[in-house]
């Protein structure tokens, strides 16, 4: 599990709207540093 919390932070930065659906908690993390 902690790899694939790895490869959902990345995907995070890459496409957040994808991280979403695996963990919103990333996705708000992105928008913080990466506002869309």
């Amino acid at each position: 599990m902690q790899g694939e919390t790895s490869m959902i932070r990345l995907s995070a930065f890459s496409d957040p709207a994808l991280s979403t659906i695996d963990n919103p908690s990333v996705h708000r993390l992105a928008k913080e540093k990466k506002p869309i």
